[in-house]
């Protein structure tokens, strides 16, 4: 494919996907960051309550909108269509993420300390994989519901018994823990899978596996 046809697939591509919805929504947990980020929000843990800024759960936010822009009147074409297609699917969500965390970052460094960004961009990455699984499993405007249910452990047991906070905590974890990290990278290659292992390639997956088995059971011992 030339590259100019490149650039007309991935451009119809941004406007079945509401590339203006998108950027609005960025916008807008960037102001709520700039406004309520310093908002302490107390939330449940095993010892009673702790309180959490409330910009450390805003990465989640421009995940799930991440995730979601997938979502588009053609999912069903998308999902079964050509190589070109899916190259561009995937430089669409390439640009997106990167973009929020562009947004995330910048806007961190500006109102936050260093070390601040970059925990919050390793948060980015982490709920981005677990947000693109969450798509593929209930679909892409749903995405947002695995995101969600992981701020249930990082609350409520986000402290051991010495009242420190968990070596899996990738929000409050401090930017060289290198097992935070290993999640983020983890959860990012988990959520590529999950965009790649299409319904279709799913079905073709389990059809020639049926196949060889088969093939296997009819072939006697000599």
């Amino acid at each position: 494919m030339r590259e100019s046809d490149a650039w007309r697939t991935i451009a119809r591509f941004a406007r079945a996907h509401d590339v203006r919805g998108v950027l609005v929504a960025f916008a807008l947990i960037a102001v709520c960051d700039a406004i309520f980020g310093s908002t302490v929000l107390q939330l449940p843990y095993t010892g009673g309550e702790a309180g959490v800024p409330f910009r450390r759960e805003l990465p989640l936010a421009f995940a799930s909108v991440a995730a979601a822009s997938l979502s588009s009147p053609m999912r069903r074409f998308e999902e079964t269509a050509a190589a070109a297609f899916r190259a561009a699917q995937h430089a669409w969500l390439g640009g997106v993420v990167t973009s929020a965390a562009v947004v995330l970052t910048v806007e961190e460094l500006i109102i936050s300390p260093p070390a601040t960004a970059v925990i919050l961009l390793r948060a980015l990455l982490v709920w981005t994989g677990i947000a693109l699984l969450s798509g593929r499993v209930f679909g892409w405007r749903l995405s947002f519901i695995l995101p969600m249910a992981s701020v249930f452990p990082l609350t409520y047991w986000q402290y051991d018994g010495q009242g420190r906070n968990r070596w899996w905590d990738w929000t409050h974890q401090p930017p060289m823990s290198l097992g935070c990290w290993a999640i983020a990278g983890a959860a990012l290659a988990a959520g590529s899978l999950a965009v790649a292992v299409t319904p279709w390639r799913a079905a073709r997956g389990r059809a020639h596996l049926a196949a060889a088995l088969g093939r296997t059971r009819t072939v006697s011992p000599r």
